[in-house]
């Protein structure tokens, strides 16, 4: 996620999201707050860059995946 999180500053989106969905599928299943912040963080990230298709694809995507606040 750091390179990830590094290629989105950079403005390399399609990088990117290109490295992303990988990540977020390996993690499928695990919950580590850790992860679920940087994937929260680069999906925020992506948030203004949404008309690609490509994005639009993972920011929906990741939504099954947003922080549930603890119980």
């Amino acid at each position: 996620m750091l390179h990830v999180t590094v290629l989105a500053k950079r403005g390399d989106m399609d990088g990117a999201v290109e490295l992303a969905p990988p990540i977020r599928q390996a993690a499928t299943g695990v919950k580590f707050q850790r992860l679920d912040q940087r994937l929260n963080e680069f999906a925020e990230r992506l948030a203004p860059h949404s008309s690609p298709p490509v994005v639009v694809d993972y920011l929906e995507a990741n939504r099954d995946r947003q922080l549930q606040p603890e119980q």
